[in-house]
């Protein structure tokens, strides 16, 4: 049985979706708030409409071997076995009884899911399609060239996320990297419609760009679902659509968005131009040494570039070449109102597994066209 370490869990919540604990500072990803709204997830989707998302349950699983290994909260460690996915809400349980309750369990349950998932890759993955998911072979840096990761965080599911020169060129600076651990048990399953990392801190949500730094104007988001109810988010942990959030919630409204009914009386949701959102990031690059998981994904490059490419020929490259989409992640307040809750989650856009122990191998993000148009 293989045994994982994770590093510790804060008493604290993660992000709205499956981000674990993790250099370089950030100097090139810029997403000018003119064109760096969400949404391109649903054009992903409509892709690949067979989208597997980690929570799946198999009828194999019975089948199963049980896995181990051990979970550590500020150096108290705890050993965990699996025998399915079913026995996950109980083993919270046992979890929180020995390390306390001030940690969110919604966060442990996560961990214990990406892990149980990535563990059983093989039976489920064959049982479901008759072979397992494509492995992903990404770029990688040039045959004997010098590679240096500025940093490398190795997470539970077994894989290792890394900072390091990017494969398109110098221009482009630090680019993110992936590969799986030699003591991992065997490949890394990573599904569509999953959690990869988080983007970066969000200093405040504001409706204005008022009094901003060059750094936050150039790495601002405005908040606008293109694909109206149908817009994916991040909610409760989970990936739904906007629609679906509301309904799970009862909001009533949706920030910077009018809802609206056509003549058949469905509903739509229009952004309401008088009433931007703005996601804000701080005003200074972070420390190397202060970059975790959730704050990693803006080092991560458009494998597609785009410039010169029509909006036809950028989605297919696009789609070749980007393994991770930005998804936002949202709440509902008191009044009823659904709104972003901060930075987007790099969601991915489809499934592989990740084999590779050799070297890294660079990860790309959906950019998208309008980004590209804007830069021209």
């Amino acid at each position: 049985m293989a045994v994982a370490t994770i590093t510790a869990l804060h008493p604290m919540s993660l992000a709205a979706a499956f981000v674990h604990q993790a250099s370089g500072p950030s100097t090139h990803k810029v997403f000018r708030q003119t064109g760096s709204s969400f949404g391109d997830f649903r054009s992903h989707y409509k892709h690949n409409p067979t989208i597997l998302l980690r929570n799946q349950q198999s009828e194999l699983e019975a089948e199963q071997s049980t896995i181990a290994f051990a979970l550590d909260f500020g150096g108290q460690s705890v050993q965990v076995e699996l025998s399915s996915s079913t026995d996950i809400p109980s083993t919270v349980q046992h979890i929180l009884s020995q390390v306390g309750y001030q940690y969110n369990p919604q966060d442990i349950e996560r961990v214990l899911r990406q892990t149980w998932d990535s563990a059983t890759l093989g039976d489920r993955s064959t049982a479901a399609t008759g072979s397992s998911p494509p492995s992903y072979n990404g770029p990688t840096p040039p045959p004997n060239s010098r590679w240096d990761a500025e940093c490398s965080i190795e997470l539970p599911s077994g894989l290792v996320v890394e900072l390091g020169p990017s494969t398109i060129g110098e221009a482009a600076g630090m680019g993110l990297f992936v590969r799986r651990t030699t003591s991992s048990n065997g490949p890394v399953l990573q599904t569509q419609g999953s959690a990869f990392c988080g983007y970066g801190p969000c200093e405040k949500i504001s409706n204005s760009l008022e009094g901003l730094s060059d750094y936050q104007r150039q790495r601002t988001f405005e908040f606008v679902l293109p694909d109206s109810l149908e817009s994916y988010v991040w909610f409760d942990g989970k990936l739904v659509t906007v629609w679906d959030a509301m309904k799970q919630s009862q909001a009533t409204s949706v920030r910077s968005h009018v809802l609206d009914q056509n003549q058949e009386g469905e509903l739509f949701l229009t952004p309401d131009v008088s009433s931007p959102c703005y996601l804000i990031p701080p005003t200074q690059p972070l420390d190397p040494q202060s970059i975790t998981i959730q704050t990693i994904g803006h080092m991560c490059n458009d494998l597609a570039g785009g410039m010169v490419l029509s909006k036809e020929e950028y989605d297919t490259a696009s789609d070749d070449n980007n393994l991770l989409v930005l998804v936002p992640r949202v709440v509902v307040r008191e009044n009823g109102m659904l709104e972003p809750s901060g930075m987007p989650i790099l969601t991915l856009a489809k499934t592989i597994v990740v084999a590779n122990t050799d070297y890294a191998m660079e990860v790309g993000l959906r950019y998208g066209h309008a980004y590209w148009r804007n830069e021209v």
